[in-house]
């Protein structure tokens, strides 16, 4: 994939990753969708068929090229000039397009003391007494309109090349206001829409955060349970690095560094390129062979993900 429309991502990922500590790391990983998408370069957006199908195109082209994953051409022809020049050809069909009004009605009450004058005569005279109060409540009737917008799509992939479908979903989005007027609302909706068609057919960034019990090192697996251990036997063969992340990291590559505690220099590394399907993954490693390397003593390893250090544990080997 060209490096270069990935450049504006990179700087986004720097700049979420900078200030991670070794204690926790809130840092972003690509999220690919569900197919592979490394033969794909260029992308052809036909019309979208169905009422509303005009008024969705220009956000979907619009979310693809700020996506900047692929070259996105606007097409406007039949599939056989569509797919000229591009990998895919992206098509659908919108079948929810819709503004429905709902009017919601609720009551306050306001309640507020009077006074109230209280006199009385006793043989002809007038005797005037401290006035008396009382609460009078009022209710308040008050109305709000609201205008709920629906946009929903069929939307589907195919390659350019072989005339195969790939893929084909059914995304929809809702968005509601009282303040907008009922075309705004819907031009909200469809823009939902349309991000929500890039989320699912192009690479997007996905924000993790991970602690320290989620970069440890351990000694066996042992029943799908890691037996945690810090330090290790010059003697012994085989320990890990655990690591745990989210599984929306899947195809994202990891990489470990290890050192000894009070040096710079990386003594050997480890990448990993992360499956979804699982929870956790153990970097293996040899402590006898660190001993012979290095000797006893405390080490450390960095959790590395693209040129950027986010985590941080020790071990030590006697």
């Amino acid at each position: 994939m060209n490096s270069i429309r990935w450049l504006w991502l990179e700087l986004v990922l720097l700049i979420g990753a900078a200030g991670s500590g070794c204690s926790s790391a809130s840092f972003q990983v690509l999220y690919y969708p569900s197919f592979d998408i490394s033969w794909i370069e260029d992308v052809g957006v036909e019309p979208f068929s169905g009422y509303g199908g005009d008024h969705l195109k220009p956000y979907v082209v619009s979310s693809l090229r700020s996506n900047g994953a692929y070259s996105v051409v606007d097409r406007t022809n039949s599939f056989s000039e569509s797919a000229a020049g591009v990998d895919v050809v992206l098509n659908g069909h919108v079948y929810e397009y819709s503004v429905t009004r709902e009017i919601e009605e609720w009551s306050t009450e306001e309640c507020y003391t009077v006074e109230v004058e209280n006199s009385r005569h006793r043989h002809g005279h007038r005797h005037d007494r401290e006035p008396e109060t009382e609460e009078v409540c009022e209710t308040h009737w008050h109305e709000r309109i609201w205008d709920h917008a629906e946009a929903g799509a069929t939307v589907e992939l195919t390659n350019a090349h072989t005339g195969e479908r790939f893929y084909s979903r059914d995304i929809s989005k809702q968005f509601s206001s009282y303040t907008l007027s009922q075309s705004d609302t819907l031009d909200r909706a469809v823009y939902d829409l349309a991000e929500a068609i890039v989320y699912q057919i192009a690479p997007t960034w996905y924000g993790v955060k991970l602690k320290g019990k989620d970069f440890r090192t351990a000694s066996a697996l042992i029943d799908k349970e890691w037996v945690w251990a810090d330090k290790f036997q010059s003697t012994d063969e085989t320990a890990f690095v655990v690591l745990r992340v989210p599984k929306q990291a899947d195809r994202n590559t990891f990489t470990v560094q290890f050192y000894q505690k009070d040096h710079s220099e990386v003594l050997f590394s480890k990448d990993y390129v992360w499956e979804g399907a699982y929870s956790s993954y153990g970097f293996n490693f040899s402590p006898k062979e660190l001993y012979e390397m290095a000797g006893a003593g405390k080490y450390r390893v960095v959790l590395v993900y693209r040129q950027q250090k986010l985590l941080e544990t020790t071990f030590k080997i006697h």
